[in-house]
C-alpha cells in the first residue's frame, strides 16, 4: 500500500479516536467545490484558518529575508510551495470520503500528476538538502505513486550543476571574511 494511502488510513483512525478533525461533509461537496465557511464542519474551518495563518506568515517573513540564513530562506521558499500543496491532498482527502476506491484512487492520481513535476522542479531549485532527499526517495518504488517515481528518477544520474562559479568564489569569499580570494589562495579554479 502506498504511503500516502497508509497516512489517510491513519488520519481516519485518529479522527474514529477523537483525535483528529471531526465533522462529515455534505453528499454534494465535490473535489472542485465545498462549503462556504459558514456550513463547514469545525475540522474543515480548523483547517482553513492554519492555511490562511500560515501562509500569511510564510508570505510576512519572505517579504524581508534579508535577515534570514540560507537555510532558513530555503526552507521559507520550500512550505511556500509545499503546504499548499498538502493543503490541496488535504482538500481531495476531505472531499472524496464516502466516495467509492476507484474515485478516490482518481482523484489522487490527478494530484499526483499535477504536483510530482513541481515538487521535482522545487527541489531542483532549492538544492542542498532538498535535492538530496529527492535523489534518496526516488530509490523507494513502494514509497510514493508512480508519477512522482517517474519525476524523481531523473534526479539520479542528471544532476544539474548547482551554482556557478563565480557564485562559489562568492560564496567561499564571503565565508572567509575577506576581501579577495588572492588573499587566502594562490588561485581558485571555478571550473
Amino acid at each position: 500500500r502506498p504511503l500516502w494511502r497508509s497516512l489517510a488510513v491513519l488520519r481516519q483512525g485518529t479522527r474514529a479516536a477523537g483525535l483528529g478533525g471531526a465533522g462529515r461533509r455534505s453528499a454534494s461537496t465535490g473535489a472542485a467545490g465545498g462549503a462556504p465557511p459558514s456550513t463547514m464542519s469545525p475540522g474543515r474551518k480548523g483547517l482553513l484558518a492554519a492555511a490562511v495563518a500560515l501562509c500569511g506568515g510564510g508570505v510576512f517573513v519572505a517579504v524581508d529575508d534579508s535577515r534570514l540564513s540560507l537555510g532558513a530562506r530555503r526552507s521559507v521558499a520550500f512550505w511556500g510551495k509545499a503546504f499548499p500543496m498538502y493543503l490541496h491532498y488535504r482538500w481531495v482527502e476531505e472531499t472524496t470520503k464516502g466516495k467509492s476506491d476507484s474515485e478516490i484512487e482518481a482523484a489522487y492520481n490527478t494530484l499526483h500528476d499535477l504536483y510530482a513535476p513541481k515538487v521535482v522542479s522545487l527541489c531542483i531549485h532549492l538544492g542542498g538538502y532538498f535535492y538530496k532527499a529527492a535523489q534518496i526517495v526516488s530509490t523507494r518504488d513502494e514509497f510514493v505513486p508512480p508519477q512522482y517515481m517517474r519525476e524523481l528518477k531523473r534526479l539520479q544520474g542528471n544532476a544539474p550543476p548547482q551554482r556557478g562559479g563565480a557564485e562559489v568564489r562568492e560564496m567561499v569569499r564571503e565565508a572567509l571574511g575577506v576581501g579577495s580570494l588572492d588573499e587566502v589562495f594562490e588561485g581558485f579554479d571555478e571550473e
